[in-house]
């Protein structure tokens, strides 16, 4: 008995875990964009970070946050409550897009927002199919890093794939 106790707290002991914690700044929204009406709009930054698009079992894509010093998220996200008494009525849309650290100006058009790995997420009680991260191919981007810590971005976008509320971005973020 004093064996397998023995062993047990051995394999206990043995599986202990580490977790990393992603620390998100966010900002409050400063924008020329009005947000939809009823939604909360606000954008926020994951420093250091970098995003690995990988897909689940059934082909529907998620990201992996991980480590990068050259390289931060930024992510938009237009959020509205359910109406009160209506259970799974959230629904939610974010923008993640991935800058380099050092770069000053971007201005980027259809296939070339690849190179900021820009996504558009959904979130909601919606139609199978409908929700998730999809690639953006088609818009434009205009970035520019201000000398006050600060970058404006603007961004006219469409996902093609689901529905969307969001397809327009314009405001000053924090870095």
């Amino acid at each position: 008995m004093k064996i397998s106790t023995i062993i047990l707290l051995s394999l206990f002991m043995a599986c202990n875990s580490t977790k990393k914690t992603i620390e998100n700044k966010t900002t409050a929204l400063n924008t020329s964009m009005e947000c939809p009406k009823g939604g909360e709009c606000n954008f926020s930054v994951m420093k250091n970070q970098s995003m690995v698009m990988k897909q689940d079992g059934t082909g529907m894509n998620y990201p992996e946050f991980v480590e990068n010093f050259s390289t931060n998220i930024i992510k938009f996200r237009f959020h509205k409550e359910s109406p009160q008494g209506l259970a799974d009525g959230n629904y939610t849309e974010e923008i993640y897009m991935e800058v380099k650290s050092d770069v000053k100006n971007i201005s980027l058009k259809d296939d070339a927002l690849k190179e900021v790995k820009l996504f558009y997420n959904r979130m909601c009680f919606c139609e199978r199919g409908t929700v998730g991260y999809f690639p953006v191919t088609e818009g434009n981007l205009e970035y520019q890093r201000n000398s006050d810590g600060t970058a404006s971005i603007v961004l006219y976008f469409q996902n093609n794939k689901v529905p969307q509320i969001i397809e327009k971005i314009a405001g000053k973020v924090s870095l």
